[in-house]
């Protein structure tokens, strides 16, 4: 079983997020500047995100993982089949928008879409390894998905 400390110290960082993600939502009402409220929106959102996946590792610190994936349901599959095809079409339809140059020149409008691009290309990662996990109906090629991630988030 893991250290209590730690799990003390997932579940403030939970509630911490959660409380972040309010105030940041409330400083988004209060701004005017679509830039600025793009920024707060999306750690506002970010911090959110943090307090449900520090839920899933209190879940996990606590009880393990007692499901394998490879429980899940056709319906699972399915679903996580067709939600893989429209991140690839999303990724394609992003790809070519930030090919235009009337989108190159204007700033505000690129960052927004390489932010939304940055996500599908995470989500894509996410779900198509989850996807081949499930399929091969061997929790080992989850390391695949632990690896992608890993090198998603190493620094250049």
């Amino acid at each position: 079983m893991y250290n209590k400390d730690l799990i003390e110290n997932v579940r403030q960082w939970k509630k911490d997020e959660e409380i972040y993600s309010k105030e940041l939502g409330k400083t988004v009402e209060k701004a005017e500047s679509p830039m600025l409220k793009l920024i707060l929106t999306i750690a506002s959102l970010d911090s959110y995100k943090h307090s449900i996946v520090y839920g899933f590792i209190e879940e996990m610190l606590n009880k393990g993982n007692e499901v394998p994936m490879l429980q899940e349901s056709k319906e699972v599959l399915k679903s996580l089949e067709n939600h893989i095809l429209e991140e690839s079409k999303a990724m394609e339809f992003l790809i070519n928008v930030l090919e235009d140059n009337n989108i190159k020149n204007d700033k505000f409008l690129e960052f927004a879409f390489k932010l939304i691009y940055k996500d599908e290309v995470l989500h894509h990662i996410l779900l198509h390894d989850a996807f081949n996990a499930l399929i091969n109906l061997n929790d080992n090629t989850m390391k695949e998905l632990y690896e992608a991630i890993d090198n998603w988030i190493k620094p250049n």
